[in-house]
């Protein structure tokens, strides 16, 4: 007779003399090591905790992709210049604009820098030979190149001569 797996048969003698068939339940096979499992219990826990590691895999690879697009969508960033020394401090991945600002504005390091902050692109600053005029002039680009050429654009359109690019950056980098 085949019952349950997780039952054995145990016969016990009535007062009266009749045998009597009562299913007795069996600890529970909790371990694909433990001695006392069928085969059967042996390879279904085996194929459970394959499914669990599974499950725990594809929870951090989720994650760790939810985390890149928090960062991919919180990429502020900034370049602050000093006009006095020529100083540059920059900033990038930033969860806030102001964040990004005061980086950038603390690695340039001097009382007379100024700020611009961008959003999920890059930025570039050039300069002039004229410090009567505007001193400095950012431009924006999908990569580091286009926006030092834009910001030297900018320059040039100002009326300034001798533009040229002091710095750039790109965030998320």
């Amino acid at each position: 007779m085949r019952l349950a797996h997780r039952l054995t048969l145990t016969f016990l003698i009535v007062s009266c003399g009749i045998v009597e068939l009562r299913p007795v339940a069996r600890a529970a096979c909790n371990s694909v090591y433990d001695s006392s499992c069928l085969p059967e219990e042996r390879q279904r826990l085996q194929e459970r905790n394959r499914e669990e590691q599974q499950r725990e895999e594809d929870w951090r690879l989720r994650r760790d992709q939810e985390q890149k697009d928090i960062e991919r969508r919180s990429a502020w960033g900034a370049i602050a210049y000093s006009p006095s020394s020529g100083r540059v401090g920059r900033s990038w991945n930033h969860y806030f604009e102001k964040q990004a600002e005061r980086d950038a504005l603390s690695t340039c390091g001097r009382d007379d820098c100024e700020a611009v902050t961008f959003f999920n692109s890059c930025r570039g600053v050039a300069v002039g030979d004229n410090p009567a005029l505007n001193g400095w002039y950012d431009g924006e680009g999908e990569t580091e190149e286009d926006a030092e050429a834009s910001a030297r654009e900018t320059c040039v359109k100002s009326g300034q001569r001798n533009c040229r690019p002091v710095a750039s950056i790109c965030s998320p980098r």
